[in-house]
Parts: structure tokens; sequence; C-alpha cells
């Protein structure tokens, strides 16, 4: 499975946080750093122990300090993979504190797609859906085997994930550009509400013409076309994840009506969004 992290001009270095000792963690580690070898990217990594975190204010202490120096080491921009979500946030917290933006400088994807994690606070996470209801099903299936005599399997089972799940904290490109990489930003955390070209060019203190002028320079594209970019894959998400009316979920992804979604959706997309929802539900249900 690629995670796409965001776009940046020289070779990107690549990380992974996850525990010490645990067998999960430690696949995951491995799996990461196979797929980092073959791509030739430069990795580090920070694993702890998780006495570290046992509820201790030394050991709290003792994982900060840790994080923080792992940080320290860092030539962002930089793309981290984390094993467990909940770890993200932490992450974030300590790469703010020094003063790192989320994700022109650092581009955080974790791991379970728990939606009380992932969607709030702003950034909003990128995660890997493990697809626990198909682990449900494969062992339920595994324990009818069993029961009916037939024999245990000589290694364990290995159930691949959904999906990969991208939200703000890897979906906001970084520009060689600060006042791009600022409008991004913005893009990126308010696209969902009705903003237009002006609320962005009066967030970063310029004029539309030289802001479209440096946007065309650094991404290519136009501030319009960015806001409809993120909206479009916001409701992607939303068609796929949920069977909310298409209404809905054009309101959520910050368009005027449902009207106007679907003929953005349409033309940008080459098919309807109930076609677009059909399909990928399919290709979902059948993995």
């Amino acid at each position: 499975m690629r995670m796409k992290f965001a776009y940046f001009r020289r070779p990107v270095l690549v990380g992974f946080l996850g525990y010490q000792r645990d067998q999960s963690s430690s696949d995951q580690w491995a799996g990461f750093r196979e797929a980092v070898k073959k791509n030739g990217l430069p990795c580090t990594s920070h694993r702890f122990p998780n006495t570290n975190l046992a509820g201790t204010a030394a050991g709290w202490e003792r994982f900060i300090s840790q994080l923080e120096n792992w940080i320290d080491n860092w030539n962002p921009p930089i793309g981290i993979f984390v094993s467990q979500d909940l770890y993200c946030r932490y992450l974030i917290d300590v790469c703010r504190a020094k003063g790192l933006y989320i994700s022109q400088d650092v581009a955080i994807a974790g791991c379970g797609n728990e939606s009380i994690i992932c969607e709030a606070p702003l950034p909003s996470l990128t995660s890997i859906d493990v697809g626990y209801s198909r682990v449900g099903h494969r062992a339920a299936e595994l324990l009818g085997h069993l029961m009916s005599g037939g024999e245990a399997p000589d290694s364990p089972i290995l159930v691949p994930p959904a999906e990969l799940v991208p939200r703000q904290s890897t979906d906001v490109f970084a520009a060689s550009d600060l006042i791009v990489s600022r409008a991004l930003r913005f893009i990126a955390e308010n696209s969902h509400k009705r903003i237009e070209v002006k609320e962005v060019v009066s967030a970063v203190a310029t004029n539309p013409r030289s802001l479209e002028r440096r946007f065309h320079v650094s991404i290519g594209r136009t501030i319009a076309d960015e806001i409809i970019r993120l909206r479009l894959e916001r409701a992607k998400r939303r068609i796929v994840e949920t069977d909310a009316p298409m209404k809905y979920v054009a309101v959520e992804a910050g368009f005027r009506n449902a009207d106007h979604f679907y003929k953005v959706f349409t033309r940008i997309e080459g098919i309807t969004p109930s076609q677009f929802r059909r399909e990928r539900q399919k290709v979902f249900m059948e993995k």
C-alpha cells in the first residue's frame, strides 16, 4: 500500500515511530523498512519501550524528551509512519512546539483509522484502515474450520489492511514559496467551509494577482483549483466510507449545494458521485 506524502523538491527523508518489543509494531517496522529500502529513501526511526507510558510522570517526561531528541536530528521535510494513531497526536504536539508545520515540514500517517483520534483536533490524521471487520470474518472462518476438526495453520494468517485514508496530516503540498505554503495550509484547514479565493488571499495578506502567480509557479494550479481538489478528496472519502446522502456529502465537503457538487465531481472525475460510490464500495467489499 502506498502512502501519499506531500511533494518535495529533494529526496524525502522518512521515519518510523513505534514500540520496542511489540510484535505488531515490529512487523510494521519490518514492512516499512523493506519498502523504504526498495525505494532508496533515507530513513530514521524511534522505537520506545511501552514502560515509558506506564502512567508515571517520569516515564512521560522521558518519552517526550526522547521524541524531542529524535526530532532535533531530522532534516525536514520528512514523512513519518506511526504505529498507532494516538502517538501521531503526541508527535504533532512536539513538532509544533519546535516550530514545524504539519504537513509542510512533517507529513504524518498513523495506523488504526480511529475516527475519534483521526478527525479532531486539526489537523485530521491520515491513517491506515486495518479492516477489523474482515479480520473478524477471517477469524470466524478459522474457528469454524477448527471446530469441524480441521488442522490449525502452521503460521499466522495475515489479513491485508483495507485502505489508506488520507486526511490533512499528509494532504498539503510543501512549496518552496513560504507565502504559498501558508495559503495551502489555510485551504487545507478551511476548504470544508464556504471559503473563496478572496479569503485565501486575505489569510496570507497579499494581493490576488501576486498569489495566483505564485501558485502557478509553485504547484501549477490556481487557488480555486486547489480549493476544489481538497473538497473533492474530502467528498470521495465520505462517499466511500459512509452511506450518507449526497446532499450531506456536498455540504460537509464545502460545496454550495448538491447540484454544484454533482456537476463539479462529474466534470473532474468523469463519473457521477453515485457511480463512484458503487464502484469503490464494491471494490472494498471484494478485498
